[in-house]
């Protein structure tokens, strides 16, 4: 099984799984992804772009003061995430917070 997203103007509009290429849409533009992101960099999904200048598909922007690592092709927060525990992101103040433990 292969993934294919169906590109339109840079943006995926549609993946599809196909046995085999001949399966496409002649009529329409894709590229090959997958979903572990072994393809491409990131995993593919509606919603991502694909940057055709790096062959790499983008994940959407998760908030709006993260910035786009040039050369991993990831997200990064603004403040390095701690690794002491389960965090989550306060667009707000910018700032991570310890998310209470699940019990």
């Amino acid at each position: 099984m292969k993934y294919f997203a169906e590109i339109e103007n840079n943006i995926v509009k549609n993946v599809i799984v196909v046995d085999t290429e001949l399966d496409l849409d002649s009529s329409k533009t894709y590229i090959e992804g997958s979903i572990d992101g072994s393809i491409r960099t990131n995993p593919v999904g509606i919603g991502c772009t694909y940057d055709s200048e790096n062959d790499v598909f983008v994940l959407p922007k998760p908030f709006p003061s993260w910035v786009l690592n040039a050369t991993s092709f990831k997200w990064e927060s603004p403040v390095e995430k701690p690794v002491d525990a389960i965090y989550g992101w306060n667009e707000a103040t910018t700032s991570w917070y310890k998310m209470k433990d699940f019990d």
